[in-house]
């Protein structure tokens, strides 16, 4: 089994407080996605998967900087976008990841992917509720290139994991526990408003370490003992 993680760029305009390229402490959301995905113990493939269009020289370097592959698509945040990617990094399962989630967990990635090895299934995910932005599922290529071919209502991640979900179509499903500083946490880390954008930039400027990581679990720890600032994106 080899296991890609495809970080994808939401279709939103450069303006849009989710773009790829928007800065937290200087640094575009896409490579503080990568950065983190460097830390895995499971995942070594890796691809900024971007439009045919846009700023694709400056999203170009941000990969090459963190030595990840680049690839382009007409639509980067659909199924079949992302098989394309998987198989240019010769991948068999695919972990489809928004270029606005810059404190995606890797433990609890590996924790999937590990899981996701051992059974075999179509589609493995946590069993816990999470924290938007911190997680993603591992989905086998087969399956997501079945549903991306016949099913032309499955156009992003969330029609795909209803698709998966759906009895009717059989598809096998595996789930693991998230790490225990996520269970059950009521915040936001995705950045796609305004108010997500402020949050998480008072988060980097208060956690981003010298090594260009943040520790997600102090940020939970933090979040729990403020109220008012983990809830301020919410509303």
């Amino acid at each position: 089994m080899t296991p890609a993680a495809i970080v994808y760029t939401p279709a939103v305009p450069e303006t849009d407080p989710g773009h790829a390229l928007n800065l937290l402490e200087g640094v575009p959301l896409a490579q503080h996605v990568l950065t983190r995905l460097r830390g895995s113990d499971r995942i070594d493939r890796i691809a900024l998967l971007t439009g045919e269009a846009g700023p694709n020289d400056r999203l170009a370097q941000v990969a090459e900087a963190m030595e990840a592959g680049f690839v382009t698509a007409s639509v980067p945040n659909s199924p079949g976008a992302w098989v394309q990617a998987a198989q240019e990094l010769g991948a068999d399962q695919i972990i489809p990841i928004g270029a606005n989630q810059p404190l995606i967990d890797v433990e609890l990635l590996d924790a999937l992917v590990k899981e996701h090895h051992k059974s075999r299934a179509d589609y493995t995910i946590t069993s816990d509720y999470i924290p938007p932005g911190t997680g993603a599922p591992v989905i086998r290529l087969e399956a997501c290139r079945t549903l991306a071919e016949a099913d032309a209502s499955v156009l992003n991640l969330r029609a795909l994991l209803a698709a998966l979900e759906d009895p009717a179509r059989s598809f096998t499903s595996a789930t693991t526990r998230a790490p225990w500083y996520l269970r059950n946490i009521n915040v936001r880390l995705i950045v796609e408003t305004p108010k997500d954008h402020e949050l998480l930039g008072m988060l980097y400027a208060k956690y981003w370490k010298d090594s260009g990581t943040v520790a997600l679990d102090e940020v939970i720890y933090f979040l729990s003992q403020n109220p008012g600032i983990a809830g301020y994106n919410l509303t």
